[in-house]
């Protein structure tokens, strides 16, 4: 088992980082070669501070509220799906270091989480063989402004503890557009409160049950 440092920036995340930690024992963490490891289905690159792992295109049109979602999850409002543990991907994302430093309640959604930022892209073959690779708010269009979703970091808010269970592998919720204190990954932006803002981006999207894999690096 590779030993990792996870630096806690406040008391509430030392005991919240405990609590991961139980689930870094408990998963397999496989190592690649010096630079490469495995948690489940996810890739982890220490150089790169790169994370990637697949997923597949769960819908093609419709008023979303998640780009992505596990395979239980809200697959009724979310662009993509996966079969990751959510709880795996906070768990590589805080061994590369990036820090979920606050979260919010549903009762201070208006607060925006300070913590760090996170690049997003999806990655398919479409019917021509060829490789696309977009950021992931080109999935998502802005019904009002009649555009795609503004191009912004996302925020890593780290899912939380709630009766002993982590929500994020109770819900699946991993990355969303509308505002949810469970999810892993949120959306900073103030359109994050609206749930009737987005849809599929049908001009980008591709059919339905398209492999994909999501890629996740660094702000800079």
């Amino acid at each position: 088992m590779p030993k990792f440092i996870i630096i806690v920036v406040s008391f509430t995340f030392l005991f919240f980082n405990i609590l991961i930690a139980d689930e870094i024992q408990n998963s397999t963490i496989k190592k690649i070669n010096d630079d490469l490891y495995k948690i489940g289905n996810i890739t982890i690159n220490k150089e790169k501070r790169e994370i990637i792992f697949p997923a597949e295109f769960n819908m093609e049109k419709g008023l979303i509220e998640l780009i992505l979602c596990g395979k239980h999850g809200k697959l009724h409002e979310s662009v993509l799906k996966t079969d990751i543990v959510p709880s795996h991907l906070q768990v590589a994302l805080l061994l590369l270091g990036f820090g979920c430093k606050q979260n919010s309640d549903f009762q201070d959604k208006n607060k925006i989480p300070q913590s760090d930022s996170l690049l997003i892209f999806a990655e398919w073959i479409d019917s021509l063989n060829n490789t696309i690779n977009v950021r992931i708010e080109q999935l998502a269009y802005n019904v009002i402004k009649e555009k795609e979703m503004m191009k912004t970091p996302w925020i890593f808010l780290g899912s939380m503890f709630v009766g002993g269970n982590f929500m994020a592998d109770i819900e699946e919720s991993i990355i969303t557009t509308y505002y949810d204190p469970y999810s892993i990954i949120d959306n900073p932006l103030e359109t994050r409160n609206d749930d009737m803002l987005y849809v599929v981006n049908s001009k980008i999207v591709p059919s339905k049950g398209t492999k994909a894999k999501i890629i996740i690096k660094p702000k800079n």
